[in-house]
């Protein structure tokens, strides 16, 4: 097929993570009419064309007791770079008009390979036209027939016989057939959220779900200690029938989020921002002016250090993101041309002065230092030096603030793609054996449009805790437009992170934006109201895992009970007298605490 003849309109389903059953299955139909802009037919005919023959096998075979006889069978045996290298496409036949309904419907399998754990398939369908995302779904399809429905809206016009469907298969090294490929446009004559749709979903969102006893059982074990209040009156004797008043002011457990130079610009959403931000979180980082090309230039440096001291004088936890990223667009335009050379002293001088410049810029704020980012699938610097340079820029951290916490931060190591969490656990060892003093993991987290199975999250996890070091969730954010599903995710994604005890940290990436095309992810909108995920970092953060408690002293003038680890006000009301006291609970301390009314 000549690739001039049209613009791609690639659907790379990426979709359901749980096929439906097959009783749901038979009650979704395709509805009548429409313009058949892709049969059968055509996916066995010759405007079918097959790509990415170096990573695998594509090819036609015949299947027996299916409604269909012949099926594309995809075998990818090479994994690729990116996904969208091995697959096929379908020239379509119609016109398209901008906000015509669109449904596509298919059956695939996955009859080898697959995850490691379910051996589910991996078929990416991202509709795009032009470059213009359509929208997004996901087929992890397993081992029996599934037939899949995507509807959506056209965003452009295309003109006759110039789109194309494609599926792509190069997620994952695996073997999956499609099969009976139809898309129909239905122009306006049917809505798109009347047409069926198959719908995304994740292991483990059921209300009753066995995983969900398991987290709180470890929630109360690891994020909660017993305390034991005693009230005296001035000469130290127990003051039984005392109302005690119990308090939290904040969490031990690190919630933090992004804070960008948006702050600092004196407006509304600036207030807005410090005022939701100071209240939500006790964790703070700069989004982006800490990146090494960025922080060189001088406005973006002044900002950043505006923020920095704001960050400290306000109590936060300070992460500072990021000190080597070895990815070529954000570094320096004069790195680049020393790697470019191949200048090896120059290079490796370059590196060492920028990790002490910035470290000295900020020494005493600090608390933790990203000191390597997304290495695993970057490695421009040693790809120069060598893998074990990576070790040494732990090393200098370390010699510039030998109190901070020093990390390893990953993307993408946390579910869909378990070799890449074995690959970052490697060069976390290469890290260690070469001396370099590592001394916590940090788990992105960025979520698309298809969630991660809670098992599979908790195994992953459980992997990654087994190397030994303190994780953290550092840049969790949820790219979805279904705002319940979003919120369901959320709620069970952060449970799992609380109640897992290797984790002492959960950031969120984007949480506000003021451009209203780009607020998916956020949990507020563009005019400060909150969405449902962001109710539900609320409930979870300060109802369901915050404790305030009021009660009366025992006869023997103490009041227990069991609270969320972090700081308190405790007041003691008695006799027409009060007192308070803070305190802060300790996992493994014996948190007595006295209080004695005057």
């Amino acid at each position: 097929m000549n690739k001039a003849l049209f613009f791609m309109l690639t659907l790379s389903l990426l979709w359901g993570v749980i096929p439906l059953t097959l009783d749901a299955q038979e009650t979704m139909q395709i509805p009548q009419g429409g313009d058949r802009l892709v049969t059968p037919a055509t996916f066995l005919g010759s405007d079918a064309h097959a790509f990415g023959e170096k990573y695998g096998k594509v090819q036609l075979v015949d299947v027996k007791d299916m409604p269909f006889s012949k099926v594309i069978q995809v075998t990818t045996s090479v994994q690729p770079e990116k996904y969208y290298r091995i697959g096929t496409k379908y020239k379509t036949h119609g016109q398209i008009k901008q906000g015509d309904s669109l449904l596509c419907v298919f059956y695939a399998r996955t009859i080898a390979g697959g995850h490691n754990d379910t051996g589910g398939g991996i078929v990416y369908m991202n509709l795009n036209v032009l470059g213009k995302g359509i929208g997004k779904c996901i087929v992890a399809p397993n081992a029996q027939w599934t037939r899949y429905f995507a509807p959506f809206n056209a965003q452009i016009d295309s003109e006759e016989n110039r789109t194309a469907i494609g599926f792509s298969f190069g997620a994952q090294l695996q073997t999956v057939q499609i099969a009976d490929i139809h898309l129909i446009n239905y122009g306006r004559s049917i809505a798109v959220e009347d047409l069926p749709v198959t719908k995304i979903t994740y292991r483990g969102r059921e209300a009753n779900a066995p995983w969900r006893e398991e987290a709180k059982q470890r929630i109360e074990k690891h994020r909660m200690a017993a305390m034991n209040i005693l009230v005296k009156d001035a000469s130290g004797h127990p003051i039984p029938n005392a109302q005690v008043d119990v308090n939290m002011q904040r969490h031990a457990f690190w919630f933090g989020c992004t804070l960008n130079k948006l702050s600092l610009y004196g407006n509304q959403d600036s207030a807005n921002l410090k005022a939701h931000h100071k209240r939500l979180f006790n964790l703070a980082l700069c989004e982006g002016s800490l990146v090494w090309s960025v922080w060189e230039q001088p406005k973006v440096r002044k900002a950043a250090d505006e923020l920095m001291q704001y960050y400290k004088d306000n109590g936060y936890y300070i992460r500072a993101h990021v000190l080597v990223w070895e990815r070529l667009n954000v570094m320096p335009k004069d790195m680049r041309d020393l790697i470019q050379r191949g200048d090896k002293d120059a290079i490796r001088k370059r590196v060492t002065d920028h990790i002490r410049q910035m470290m000295r810029a900020y020494k005493g704020l600090v608390d933790e230092w990203v000191v390597e980012n997304e290495a695993v699938d970057n490695s421009a610097l040693r790809d120069v030096l060598g893998k074990e340079s990576i070790a040494q820029w732990f090393k200098i951290a370390r010699q510039e603030d030998p109190n901070a916490l020093l990390m390893f931060n990953e993307n993408r190591t946390e579910g869909l793609k378990p070799d890449k969490s074995d690959r970052f656990l490697k060069l976390a060892s290469i890290i260690q054996e070469n001396g370099g003093p590592l001394d916590t993991l940090g788990i992105q987290g960025h979520t698309g449009e298809v969630p991660i199975h809670m098992d599979e999250l908790k195994a992953n996890f459980d992997k990654l805790a087994a190397f030994g070091k303190p994780l953290s969730i550092t840049e969790f954010d949820i790219d979805m437009a279904d705002e319940q599903l979003k919120a369901d995710y959320m709620r069970d994604y952060m449970t799992m992170v609380f109640s897992h005890p290797a984790f002492y940290n959960f950031t969120i990436w984007k949480w506000w934006t003021s451009n209203p095309a780009r607020t998916v992810a956020s949990i507020y909108n563009t005019d400060w109201t909150i969405k449902p995920s962001g109710k539900v970092y609320e409930d979870l953060v300060f109802n369901k895992w915050w404790t305030n408690q009021t009660g009366q002293t025992s006869q023997s003038g103490t009041y227990q009970l069991r609270g969320f680890l972090g700081d308190y006000q405790i007041t003691a009301t008695a006799n027409g007298k009060t007192q308070t006291v803070t305190a802060t609970v300790k996992r493994d301390a014996q948190n007595n605490i006295v209080i004695q009314i005057p």
